[in-house]
């Protein structure tokens, strides 16, 4: 459940936030052909959910300064991995995904840069939803 907002700088921010976000989806053309990242919260611990917003928001920021087009930011409830900071996946069109857990914001930051630019680096760690492929890490 989300915290509630209490003061009008508190709905200014996330407004903000929000903003920030229309504008990135506005770039999505073709869903199918873009990599898409997922920034899961492992809990519902108030300390959790701040480090989570924290992480998009730097994703957020690296994908406007960079100009970014080929991508597209979520957020999820990913209660798979324990932590203080969430999971982070990564999806390669038509490769498949891999998904890194408990990553904070400079670390999700290199990861996102990283194998946007080179996706060939990941490949061999990818897995497919279909089972026609084997995770070998």
């Amino acid at each position: 459940m989300s915290k509630k907002i209490t003061s009008i700088e508190e709905l200014l921010k996330k407004g903000k936030e929000c903003e920030d976000l229309i504008k990135i989806r506005k770039k999505w053309k073709d869903l199918d052909n873009i990599i898409k990242v997922k920034v899961g919260l492992p809990s519902k611990d108030e300390m959790v959910i701040k480090n989570t917003d924290l992480v998009i928001k730097a994703i957020i920021e690296l994908i406007e300064v960079e100009n970014i087009e080929n991508i597209a930011l979520y957020k999820t409830e990913f209660l798979g991995y324990g932590g203080k900071f969430p999971s982070l996946e990564i999806f390669i069109p038509k490769k498949g995904n891999i998904v890194f857990g408990n990553v904070d914001s400079k670390e999700a930051v290199k990861l996102v840069k990283k194998y946007l630019k080179n996706t060939l680096e990941i490949e061999k760690f990818l897995v497919d939803n279909n089972g026609t492929k084997q995770c070998n890490h």
